[in-house]
């Protein structure tokens, strides 16, 4: 005889995103200090097909590089130890790190126009991502428009402060809205665990 067992389930999976601060200017600085000359174009073409015609639109528009290591590690610690920390008190994700390979963290560039609309990060090619993560290195003040917004939930103004890391289950529909004004620069990276069940 086999009797089923109904699983309890994490209880913690509810909150969409936290949001903390992990660097101070002088860490921001460092991390923009190592910034290449040189930037990769990064588009991510969508086609959207209605009764008139078949499309293809920009979903994301911006530039992009990776995130460098710099001395001592810096800044990976700072932001691996902060994901493990918040993740064990929020969500229990089992992750194991970043792929640094295939999928390595990368610092955007949002010019004027730039934007990536309504998406989520897991799926299709990138299974094992778990968690995402943000980490804002603009001054508020230096852009317009350029908002990281979560899907159902009230822009939260934390999420443009310089040195906040903002980290969200790699599921949850978010996007960035188009800069009008100025230019947003972001560390943008997953951690990576064994696929979602």
């Amino acid at each position: 005889m086999y009797y089923t067992i109904k699983p309890k389930g994490n209880r913690s999976i509810g909150y969409t995103y936290v949001c903390t601060k992990i660097f101070d200017n002088m860490g921001i600085q460092k991390i923009i200090d190592s910034l290449e000359k040189d930037w990769f174009k990064s588009e991510v073409v969508q086609s959207v097909t209605n009764e008139m015609n078949d499309d293809l639109t920009k979903q994301r528009v911006g530039n992009e590089q990776p995130l460098k290591i710099i001395d001592e590690h810096f800044p990976y610690p700072q932001i691996s130890n902060s994901i493990a920390e918040i993740n064990s008190d929020y969500w229990k994700f089992d992750i194991t790190g970043f792929d640094m390979l295939t999928d390595q963290p990368q610092v955007f560039r949002y010019d004027v126009g730039g934007k990536f609309d309504w998406h989520f990060d897991v799926g299709g090619s990138s299974p094992t991502r778990k968690l995402g993560f943000t980490l804002q290195l603009s001054e508020s003040d230096e852009y317009e428009g350029g908002d990281l917004e979560f899907f159902g939930q009230e822009f939260d103004k934390r999420t443009r402060e310089k040195g906040t890391l903002i980290i969200f289950p790699s599921f949850v529909f978010h996007r960035v809205t188009e800069i009008t004004k100025g230019r947003r620069f972001a560390v943008v990276g997953w951690a990576h665990g064994p696929t979602f069940q």
